[in-house]
């Protein structure tokens, strides 16, 4: 350099500085990327001071002058120009440069590769650029081709088909994720069984266990049972949730917390945690009979398995049916597998795991909190999982208002009882505020089954011994990974509004942050590991090579269009609020500037890229890319609507996407602000281009700019042709809506004319618009259709509203070129989501010449009707369960039909009738209509069926209902879809029904209807009602003639000839009855009796087993009954549930006759604010003729139904199952039933205090058919001091269907596989109310249809249900031995029978060497049958007696009695189970032994040898291994021999009776004290012996 003043300076790459050199000496080389050869080379040089560098001069070089020097380059000297590369007056001096222009392969071929990822590193990267908006700039000229080779070339497209096959797998996971679970009402059942070696809260080693079941924020518990280690609860605890979202039902939990319920504590003994997702996905949708391990985390002395639980959960969604579990059946297969005598414990062996979750730092977090400290975030990372208790990691406060990453370096380690049904991992991130709390940032899940086990064999040792002493350890574990995390918008971060976006994060709108997370399951932790929540800091490196490797992203967009922008109007000029649009990635931002909104369109027509996003080079942890429409003014901008797309479906682009419309959705977070949608707008939809892809690939997909296509735009005339709608959402009390359609396209609206008081509309109209769009349609703005319902006097409010985009209409040149076929497009609502009703349209774009070009009116598109005459018969049977209308019954109803057409409409109304009364009345007639149908059927119009009631002596004429039914499957003509008549399935009509989809003709609901006739007509009715009441030993009478005329039948040709075999009775329950004998008077047993009882049965009793071989009860061969009562009345009913059946309408398939809802109401998105409801049924047959039908064959021989028919129905209601409380707890559940103006209420069937009543009631009923022929069975919960008694559920059967179907009236000529004649079958009827669309139990039921005249040949069958039965139950505690114990010990024994408070024997005070003696009796009267064999358990217990301080528990055994309980009942006999077992054995001895076996147990009571330590014929008493109870006491046993079971026991009082079995003095058992254990068992064996012969 020359003349150069001071130093100089070359810009980037920087050279060496030279400081104080004139003229400097420099010699420095400079490698520069060229990509455009026809650019200039600039130098300039710089002098540095300490404050500023100053511009001495520059030049510039064109390369091609530098090409042109050849491959020796330019040397030359250049002088030094201004800033503005000018001559300046005075000199600057000049420089020496030599340039070179030279091609590297080598660089070209690596700019050509995938980027190189990067290494993980610590800290915030450097920030990107800004976005580019300025506009993509097409790039004409190409680039000079690759010179790389055939394996390079395929290396770099196979490494590109990778990255996208990824992104598409990854794409797929995403929407499994997100499709598993419906919308909808859900019902969450707990069924609490029973709970077994709990810990023991108190001093005497009991607890007082009371369960909690927490679901979704609502808790339920069950009673407290006082001072047990084990007991029985067998409660069913309900949870029912309305409008469930899908995100809420993945991500829920229930918690099972089992306590003891003390005086001034609740202490925790253990709780099982479970996700409901889990339980949902299982078969059924239920956990059954499960035993689960109780663990408490929340107590760091309480290690290991607390207690177990056995509980039944079930959860139950929109059109679930719930299985229906044959409980003695289920009880009888599981004794087969079980010990004798012995009760079935838990099979499980839970093993601690600990789940470890490192949390290393976060990143890219917003600011949380600002004050007059500054600004920043102090937070920290919570851990939910499994029902521990939350584990938080340490507080980090870190500054700035955003791109926050505070540390965490913390390990939390989590116990996990293996096998778990807990799989959600909750983790949150939590900012900390000491004044007003902590505030949640966000949620993110994680499923504990996808976490992987650490494996310490294959290196994941920590660092090993040397490392561990000399050094920190190493990371173990699979690599950590970035867990993005999403929330609300951050300006209502801790507001309660944003709280379900926070926590749900599937539903969240916005980015906020992310956190670095490595996950294991370490399935053999240390012995030195607390059992218990804890947290270490990290004790190992962590270096470079464990942070995810990054790469470099670059995220393109270009906004075009919106189309229905929602509109937020102002009082300024412009009358409405701008808007922009904001792309995010990450923390990285594409920013599209407020442009006004005019009428809901908008063009932004804007592009914007930025490159170079560090971010994880794995795209699993990818965040998503958020799309967000923003509201202006700038000052108060708020987001109004959002999208968020997966990153992976935009990689899997890999920048190759066209632009489409991308719908918005509400942000709900704004619904109490000013940002709010409302009821008017719509979210909106942007026509908009995504790309995201790594650096190195954007360089290869240049985009050309969008913008130029609005550049090029040509004429067109768009033509709407709107033919029809269907289901229009109603918007009117009476279900009816006076709907008219408009089109709003580029600003510019037309609309149809009103069609009134219809929910089907015929129109067929073309609305034109003529503009001019884009050459490439894709970039043409949307047409927009809604549906309007026109109020006179009010306002207009809008319906629905659908979309569609020119790319798909049909392109014509031509205005008299014939429209596309038209296409049925379903409407949504003003939030987007789905709603009922859709619109039959074509759209036709003709390609205009010039924009003036003029065209005539577009051509009818009236379907043509060349067929000639078509005939609509309607066979109109009546309607059906009519519901009242404004407060009054409907008396006198007709029907009206309206078929609307072309050129005139057709119609015709039934007459007016009340018989046999208003709300099922009948027509029994037949009208045909002469009508023009379409040749096409998709031009089919809907049938409109109106139902109008006659007021005010026939003044007035009200609409009741309403409903419509589509022609096109009732059209012989339609070769695809046509449907025969009488081919209507059972399961397309639903009786109970109240959320109504779509008011078409068979809409399929899942829910009740809502009865508003619940209780009987007034007096003022046209039809008399008669109620029967019931009583305990009579049936209900029958229904009275209601007389009418209006009640014809058409009987099945060979009806009379029907034979009913009679039902057959038990036979052998029978003749038990007859020659049973009921005692006269009450036996008291004196002393002496009792004494010679003693001496002669002790004799017969020994050990059942002598050995310590167990044999099942199935093994011993006894044969015990299965169940209470006889299943004889199952017989030839069964074979419809034992091919798991439910309604008998499952096994009919079709019905016989059409049933057409009728509706009322009014339809709004939102079902708690929507009124439309099911308010009665149109039955008959509708069919379309080609020719006239009274000329071919009839359906039905219409003269056959001049003569009435009376009918005779039986109703059999064996049991209710499952059924839900109405107030909590248990029901008071009896049968009301309604068929026509006969109601019965049978408050004699009350079942007190319970869900699963068992009612063995039969009805018997009159009625008419044709007539009112819908049999309502009611199941209310009885209330003695309410005059009304709340609904449970119930059930509707159509008697018409069945008696008039032919699968019916063929049941009874059938036989089963075991050859016994079918019969009318069993059925298991789910129960509904208005207020849920969840069933509310079932009922286990059968109907019999008898014509009147044949019902004398068949008597009505009884039911019995299992008569009551007393018994006691005598049980003997005789001794005890080997319970360990340096010193005497009092020992004493509690009994308890399930459902009896527990009885207790003396003390034997002092006992030595642990052989106790108490020869006590105790005596339970029961009652048989019992509710569950649950309630046949026997519990024992040991215990010792402290006089100072609370009495302690040795041990603890329980005895099934259950299946002995049922051996008494049917012998009606006294039973000796050990005796039995005995026998039983000894017979099954000698059988293998085939040879003879002496009887044991008569004789002097001597058996074939004493046990050692002298026992004698005591000595061989049933022994029962107990529990331990307590650490002190090593395995005890006691010797307990049951006594007689005798009927109707002794004197009341006698029975409680507690005393010792023979008296002994206090002498005896002082000297019994003193004695050794062998003299003691010496003594009373002689006694004995001496007892037995004075005997």
């Amino acid at each position: 350099m020359r003349h150069a003043p001071h130093p100089c300076h070359v810009p980037s790459p920087v050279p060496t500085l030279y400081p104080q050199c004139t003229p400097p000496f420099l010699i420095q080389f400079l490698q520069l990327i060229v990509t455009d050869g026809y650019a200039f080379a600039e130098v300039k040089v710089k002098h540095k001071s300490l404050m500023s560098r100053k511009l001495i001069g520059s030049c510039r070089i064109p390369l091609v002058e530098i090409a042109g020097a050849g491959p020796g380059g330019l040397r030359k000297w250049f002088k030094l120009l201004s800033a503005d590369y000018e001559l300046s007056p005075e000199p600057r001096g000049e420089i020496e440069l030599t340039l070179t222009w030279k091609y590297d392969s080598s660089f070209k071929k690596a700019k050509a590769k995938p980027a190189p990822v990067e290494k993980g590193r610590r800290g915030r990267p450097a920030p990107p650029p800004k976005a580019n908006n300025t506009g993509l700039v097409e790039d004409d000229d190409e680039e000079p081709e690759l010179n790389l080779s055939v394996a390079e070339m395929e290396a770099l497209e196979q490494a590109r088909k990778e990255r996208v096959e990824k992104a598409k797998k990854q794409i797929e996971l995403y929407d499994a994720m997100t499709s598993d679970v419906k919308a909808g009402d859900y019902q969450v059942q707990a069924h609490i069984l029973e709970v077994t070696d709990l810990k023991g809260e108190s001093s005497s080693g009991l607890s007082n266990p009371r369960v909690t079941v927490n679901c979704m924020g609502l808790t339920q518990r069950t009673r407290v049972v006082k001072q047990v280690s084990r007991c029985v609860f067998d409660e069913k605890l309900f949870f029912n949730f309305k409008n469930v979202d899908p995100t809420q039902i993945q991500e829920a939990e229930v918690k099972l917390t089992v306590a003891s319920k003390n005086m001034l504590s609740t202490p925790v003994i253990g709780t099982y945690q479970v996700n409901l997702l889990s339980i949902y996905g299982r078969e059924d949708h239920e956990l059954y009979d499960q035993w689960v391990a109780l663990t408490d985390p929340s107590n760091k002395d309480d290690t290991g398995v607390q207690g177990y639980l056995k509980v039944s959960l079930t959860v139950l969604g929109p059109g679930d049916k719930q299985k229906f579990h044959d409980l003695e059946k289920e009880y009888e297969e599981a004794k087969e597998k079980e010990e004798s005598g012995a009760v079935s414990g838990p099979d499980i062996k839970p093993k601690l795991h600990f789940l470890v979750v490192s949390v290393f730092w976060a990143a890219d977090l917003p600011m949380m909190e600002s004050g007059i400290t500054g600004s920043g975030t102090n937070c920290y990372v919570r851990v939910d999982f499994a029902g521990n208790p939350p584990l938080k990691t340490k507080k980090d406060y870190v500054r700035g208002r955003s791109g926050l990453s505070p540390e965490f370096m913390e390990q939390l380690w989590i116990p996990v009882m293996d096998p778990t049904m807990s799989t959600r991992i909750a983790l949150s991130l939590w900012d900390h505020d000491f004044f007003s709390g902590d505030k949640l940032v966000a949620h993110t899940y994680f499923d504990y089954r996808d976490v992987p086990q650490l494996d310490k064999e294959a290196g994941g040792g920590g660092g090993g011994f040397f490392g561990s002493m000399f050094g920190r350890k190493t990371y173990q574990g699979p690599p950590p990974r970035w867990a993005n995390l999403y929330g609300a918008p951050l300006d209502v971060r801790g507001r309660k509004a944003g709280k379900v976006m926070n926590t749900y994060p599937d539903s969240a709108s916005t980015y906020r942050g992310r956190i670095l997370l490595g996950m294991y399951v370490d399935p053999a932790p240390s012995k030195k590991e607390i059992e218990f929540i804890h947290k270490k800091e990290f004790d190992f490196d962590v270096p470079d090579s464990l942070i995810p490797a990054v790469a470099y992203y670059t995220i393109r967009a270009s906004v075009l269009l919106g189309s229905e922008i929602p509109i937020f109007k102002f009082p300024n000029a412009d009358g409405a609020a701008k808007m922009k649009v904001m792309v995010d990635f990450g923390c990285q931002r594409l920013e599209f500037p407020f442009r006004a909104n005019k009428r809901g369109q908008i063009e932004w027509l804007e592009n914007a890229e930025r490159k170079d996003i560090e971010l994880p080079a794995d795209m699993r942890q990818l965040p998503d890319v958020g799309i967000y429409l923003v509201r202006g003014p700038e000052s108060q901008a708020k987001t109004v609507s959002w999208a968020r797309v997966p990153a992976a479906r935009l990689l899997a682009e890999s920048f190759s996407g066209a632009p489409y419309w991308q719908t918005l959705e509400p942000d709900h977070s704004r619904d109490k602000t000013r940002a709010k949608l409302g009821a008017t707008n719509y979210p909106g939809a942007l026509l908009l281009r995504l790309g995201l892809g790594l650096t190195s690939d954007a360089s290869s997909f240049k985009w050309k700019d969008d913008r130029k296509v609005f550049e090029d735009k040509r004429p067109y005339c768009l033509r709407v042709h709107v033919y029809q709608g269907r289901s229009i959402p109603a918007k009117d009390a009476n279900g009816l809506i006076d709907p008219y359609v408009k089109v709003r396209f580029c600003g510019s609206k037309q609309k149809t004319r009103v069609a009134k008081e219809t929910t089907d509309p015929l129109y067929y109209q073309t609305l034109e618009f003529h503009e001019t769009l884009p050459g490439d349609l894709k970039f043409a703005p949307e047409v927009v259709l809604t549906v309007w319902d026109q109020d006179v006097g009010g306002a207009n409010s809008q319906v629905g509203l659908l979309r569609y985009s020119l790319v798909n209409a049909k392109l014509t040149k031509t205005d008299s070129s014939p429209p596309a076929p038209p296409q049925w497009l379903a409407l949504e609502d003003l939030n987007g989501g789905p709603t009922s009703g859709a619109l039959l349209v074509s759209f036709q774009l003709i390609q205009k010449r010039d924009p003036g070009e003029k065209y005539g009116l577009a051509m009818p598109i009236a379907p043509p009707c060349t067929r000639g005459a078509s005939y609509i018969e309607v066979i109109a049977l009546g309607v059906r369960d009519m519901a009242p209308y404004n407060y009054e019954h409907v008396k006198e109803p007709k029907v009206r039909f309206d078929l609307p057409g072309i050129e005139e409409n057709f119609t015709f109304t039934t007459r007016s009738s009340r018989y046999p009364r208003g709300r099922d009345a009948n027509f029994l007639e037949k009208q045909i209509m002469v009508v023009q149908l379409p040749d096409n059927p998709a031009y089919a119009p809907m049938l409109a069926i109106r139902a109008y009631d006659r007021r005010l002596g026939g003044l007035k004429t009200v609409l009741v209902g309403a409903t419509s039914i589509s022609l096109s499957t009732k059209l012989p003509w339609n070769s695809e879809g046509y449907v025969p008549p009488q081919s209507q399935l059972f399961d397309e009509v639903v009786e109970d029904s109240e959320e109504v989809k779509e008011p078409v003709a068979v809409p399929k609901v899942e829910g009740p209807v809502e009865d508003e006739d619940d209780e009987p007509e007034d007096a003022d009715g046209d039809a008399g009602v008669t109620e029967q009441k019931t009583s305990e030993e009579t049936t209900p009478a029958p229904g009275t003639n209601d007389g009418g005329t209006g009640a014809f039948l058409a009987l099945p040709r060979g009806t009379e000839a029907v034979s009913f075999p009679h039902v057959k009775e038990d036979v052998e329950l029978l003749k038990l009855l007859a020659n049973r004998v009921e005692p006269e008077a009450t036996v008291v047993e004196t002393e002496e009796e009792q004494a010679s009882w003693w001496a002669t049965d002790l004799a017969n009793i020994d050990l059942a087993f002598e050995d310590d071989e167990e044999m099942s009860l199935a093994d011993l061969g006894i044969e015990f009954p299965s169940s209470w009562v006889s299943a004889q009345f199952r017989a030839g009913r069964d074979w419809w549930v034992k091919q798991n059946g439910g309604e008998v309408e499952q096994y009919l398939d079709t019905a016989p006759f059409e049933r057409y809802p009728l509706f009322r109401g009014v339809y709004h998105p939102n079902p708690e604010k929507s009124t439309i409801r099911q308010v009665g049924t149109f039955k008959g047959i509708i069919r379309v003729c080609e020719s006239d039908p009274r000329m071919g064959a009839q359906l039905i021989d219409m003269r056959a139904l001049q003569a009435p028919q009376k009918f005779t129905v039986r109703l059999y209601v064996v049991s209710g199952k499952n059924l839900q409380p109405t107030g909590g707890g248990l029901s008071d559940p009896y049968i009301r039933i309604r068929l026509g103006t006969q109601y019965i209420n049978d408050t004699s069937s009350v079942q007190k205090q319970t869900l699963d009543p068992a009612f063995f009631k039969s009805y018997e009923v009159e009625t008419t058919i044709p007539g009112p022929t819908s049999l309502k069975i009611e199941l209310r919960d009885w209330q003695r001091f309410l005059p009304t008694h709340e609904l449970i559920g119930s059930t509707t059967v159509d008697l018409e269907d069945r008696w008039f179907h032919k699968k019916w009236q063929g049941i009874k000529t059938q036989k089963n596989s075991d050859g016994i004649l079918m019969l009318e079958p069993l059925e298991m009827r789910n129960l509904y109310s208005p207020d849920s669309a969840v069933a509310q139990g079932q009922l286990e039921m059968w109907v019999e249809i008898l014509p009147t005249n044949q019902a004398g040949n068949k008597p009505k069958s009884e039911l019995f249900g299992p008569p009551e039965k007393k018994f006691e139950l005598r049980i003997i505690v005789w001794k005890s031995k080997d319970v360990p114990k340096h010193r005497g010990i009092n020992l004493f024994n509690k009994v308890e029978l399930q459902g009896f408070k527990a009885k207790q024997t003396d003390t034997h005070w002092k006992c030595k060497g642990g052989a106790g003696s108490w020869n006590w009796r105790m005596k339970f009267p029961v009652t048989f049958p019992v509710k569950s064999p649950l309630y046949g358990r026997l519990n024992v217990q040991m215990w010792n007696r402290d006089i100072i301080s609370s009495n302690d528990i040795i041990s603890e055994y329980a005895i099934d009695l259950y299946p002995w309980f049922l051996l008494a009942y049917h012998r009606e006999d006294s039973v000796f189970p050990f005796q039995e077992m005995k026998e039983a054995k000894a017979r099954q001895a000698q059988l293998q032994s085939a040879t003879p076996v002496e009887d044991e147990g008569e004789g002097d009571g001597e058996g074939e040898g004493e046990e050692e330590g002298g026992e004698g014929a005591e000595g061989k008493s049933m022994p029962k291994p107990l529990i331990i109870g307590q650490d002190e006491y090593a395995t005890a046993e006691i010797k307990m021999v049951d006594g007689d079971v005798f009927e109707d026991g002794e004197e009341e009082g006698q029975a409680d009776e507690e005393r010792p079995f023979l008296e002994e003095s206090s002498e005896e058992e002082e000297e019994e004290e003193e004695q050794p254990a062998a003299e003691l068992a010496e003594h009373h064996e002689g006694r004995r012996r001496v007892e037995q012969t004075a005997a």
